[in-house]
This record gives structure tokens, sequence and C-alpha cells, in this order.
């Protein structure tokens, strides 16, 4: 759940907000049943280590009706990862939804902005994927 926690500090960073324009794990659907505009959050799996660090992979898929302002998003977002987590930080909890928070974290871009191409609604997907560790707790 360290990607819910993420897209937590996104939006306490005030890149968009949390079912409003940020999406965990899955585009949202408009009343059409349309996927709505906006940022989502998806995990992917990575390989398990037994050292003291755990690393979850994940990816940000920008989604706009207009193609400049959602590669200007996407562009933006990846500025935001290189910028805000090269250091070592924190990442809140997301009450109801998790209570734990997480210390010791870095999170680092692994890729680019790349184009996904258009949808079923002619708008262009972006993705940025990366990489957060963290340390183990017992």
């Amino acid at each position: 759940m360290i990607t819910l926690s993420i897209l937590k500090q996104m939006q306490d960073d005030n890149i968009g907000t949390i079912d409003n324009d940020l999406f965990f794990e899955e585009a949202a659907l408009d009343n059409k049943g349309n996927p709505k505009p906006g940022v989502w959050i998806v995990s992917r799996g990575t390989a398990v280590t037994r050292f003291n660090t755990q690393i979850q992979a994940f990816d940000l898929y920008v989604r706009y009706t207009n193609k400049l302002v959602g590669i200007q998003k996407a562009h933006e977002l990846l500025e935001y990862l290189q910028e805000s987590f090269e250091d070592v930080c924190s990442l809140p909890s997301y009450p109801p939804y998790t209570t734990k928070a997480y210390d010791s974290v870095v999170i680092v871009p692994t890729s680019g902005v790349e184009s996904l191409g258009s949808d079923e609604q002619d708008r262009m997907v972006f993705v940025i994927s990366g990489e957060v560790r963290y340390a183990k707790t017992v």
C-alpha cells in the first residue's frame, strides 16, 4: 500500500486530489462510463529482496482531454519525483485505508515520459515508471 502513500503525498503537495484527478490502481470512470482525466498510480511486481529493503515498482499514468496538457503534466510529475524525493524522505498514512506511515523512503524515477498513444476517446496517455525503496518493518 506504499503506492497509496505516494498518492497521498502528491495530494499533500497540491499535485491533485485523490478520487478527483488522482486515482489508485485504476482510472476512475465518469458518469458516462469513460475514464476520467487525471493521474493514476499502478503497482508493478518486482523481485523480492532478502535484505532490509523493500522495493515497489509503480507506473504513473497521465491522461487529459488535451494532449499538450497531458504531456506537460507528465513532465511536471517527472520533475516532481526527481526533485521532491532525491533524498531520503517519509510518506504519510492515508486513513482509513492505511494507518501505516513510511520512513527512510527513496523514490527513484526509472523512466522518462513515454507516450502510450491514444485511448478509445482519442485522448493521449503518457506513463512514467518509478521505484520506491523503503526499510522493511518487523
